[in-house]
């Protein structure tokens, strides 16, 4: 499976960033994701352990290279047989376009109905999610305050 999906965030490109790379806060926002442990971390480099809900578990872990407006990952074990993708950010004028791109194939069959449903629903939900918490630090961080841990 293989997806690509942009989304308008009204923040900078290095506020967004810093939501992406904030992998031990992403269960308290991302409805799936029920544990992401950072195991290694080396300058702009992380490897860090997945635990995804859908039917069943999804455990998995992900080496994550951050360059100045993108972030690639490629898998390192797991339930995937492959797994590899990026997010790349374009600052403009209304904040960040940041443009999500997956190469995704489990390694069990996995009816394509489902999968069809994960591009559908689940990835627009997902992207929401990290625009949504990157908005609202944003917006905190511009009234000088700070927002709630679990967005």
């Amino acid at each position: 499976m293989k997806a690509e999906h942009s989304i308008q965030v009204a923040c900078p490109a290095d506020g967004f960033m810093a939501v992406l790379c904030d992998f031990g806060a992403y269960p308290d926002y991302l409805p799936r994701v029920s544990r992401s442990d950072v195991v290694f971390k080396e300058e702009t480099m992380w490897e860090v352990d997945f635990r995804l809900e859908f039917v069943r578990s999804l455990d998995y872990t992900l080496r994550l290279d951050r360059e100045p407006l993108c972030l690639r990952w490629t898998l390192v074990r797991g339930f995937f047989r492959h797994n590899t993708g990026s997010w790349t950010l374009q600052p403009n004028d209304r904040g960040t376009l940041a443009t999500y791109r997956i190469d995704l194939q489990p390694n069990t069959f996995v009816p394509r109905a489902v999968m069809n449903s994960l591009l559908r629903h689940e990835l627009p939900r997902t992207l929401a999610a990290f625009r949504d918490r990157a908005e609202l630090l944003t917006s905190a961080a511009l009234r000088g305050g700070s927002a709630p841990a679990d967005g």
